[in-house]
């Protein structure tokens, strides 16, 4: 019975490794025994790319690799056609799958360069580059554009579309110095001697635009200023809404506004980014509520 069941198995571990034979692992040429020059697959390098970029008036050319998996580099030029026929549908998976939002990427902020989307691996390489000029400028900071590019056709029949990495999500941001998540502790005073702040605490800072930041509590999972009681039991919305502005030319801050209420009045204004360590110092009164903070840099949002 023990012997039954050991062939049984060892048949299966066939099956499961037969199985692993159509991976990644062999689309990417890794297995030993397999005849490389009898698969030669174009691809993507992976499902997704990602072009985080300075909020800034500069043109910039982005490049998305498209490889050849093979033994030897490509004996002849290779054309690889693309399409972006199903770019909004792969996105829309992609945002299903994921829960993510990423916005279809507008013609008028992005311009292919030639030759378009017909990339070309030359002869003696393994890499040809899709090239795409942007200006992040032109973007809004507060939305991440996306692309679905798929590998449609190969100029000569001796190639192979990759089956794992036809497809790839390309996506662009544009995001500012002072963008990302941070570790925030300070002192929040209550004028009527009711409230305190409650520290230590978890904000991200997002783009608004190229020296404008918005502030989102992550602990409390809301856009508004919280504080708790005296004693420490329960917490209570404050009504502020926060946005930091700063001036690029002396890291200084130069305002601290409402987004949702343009007429609130903040006074008491002062604070700085440090460019060496991405801390930040803000302090603020508005209201009943004097706040003095620093804000260290935990990672990128």
């Amino acid at each position: 019975m023990k012997k039954i069941s050991l062939l049984i198995y060892v048949a299966l571990a066939c099956i499961f490794l037969t199985s692993c034979l159509k991976d990644k692992l062999v689309e990417d040429q890794t297995y030993g025994l397999i005849n490389l020059n009898a698969n030669k697959i174009v691809g993507f390098n992976e499902a997704t790319q990602s072009f985080a970029l300075p909020f800034e008036d500069v043109e910039r050319i982005l490049e998305i690799p498209i490889h050849l998996s093979a033994e030897s580099p490509a004996s002849e030029d290779i054309t690889v056609s693309l399409s972006l026929a199903n770019s909004a549908q792969l996105i829309d998976k992609y945002n299903t799958d994921n829960g993510q939002d990423l916005e279809v990427f507008n013609t008028a902020l992005y311009e292919l360069q030639a030759p378009g989307l017909n990339v070309v691996i030359p002869k003696g390489s393994k890499d040809g580059y899709l090239k795409i000029k942007v200006n992040s400028s032109t973007f809004d900071p507060s939305l991440t554009y996306a692309l679905g590019f798929t590998v449609n056709s190969i100029s000569s029949s001796d190639y192979t579309i990759s089956g794992n990495y036809r497809n790839l999500i390309a996506t662009f941001g544009a995001k500012n110095i002072y963008d990302g998540i941070y570790n925030v502790d300070g002192t929040c005073v209550d004028a009527n001697g009711l409230y305190k702040g409650d520290y230590p605490r978890r904000f991200s800072l997002s783009t608004t635009s190229a020296t404008r930041v918005s502030v989102y509590d992550l602990d409390y999972d809301f856009n508004k200023y919280i504080v708790i009681n005296l004693a420490g039991t329960s917490a209570a919305n404050t009504g502020v809404g926060l946005a930091f502005t700063f001036d690029p030319s002396t890291n200084q801050l130069t305002a601290v506004t409402d987004p949702a209420s343009p007429t609130r009045v903040f006074t008491n204004v002062s604070g700085s980014y440090d460019p060496a360590t991405k801390k930040i110092v803000v302090g603020w009164t508005t209201g009943r509520w004097t706040v003095n903070e620093t804000w260290t840099f935990r990672e990128d949002r």
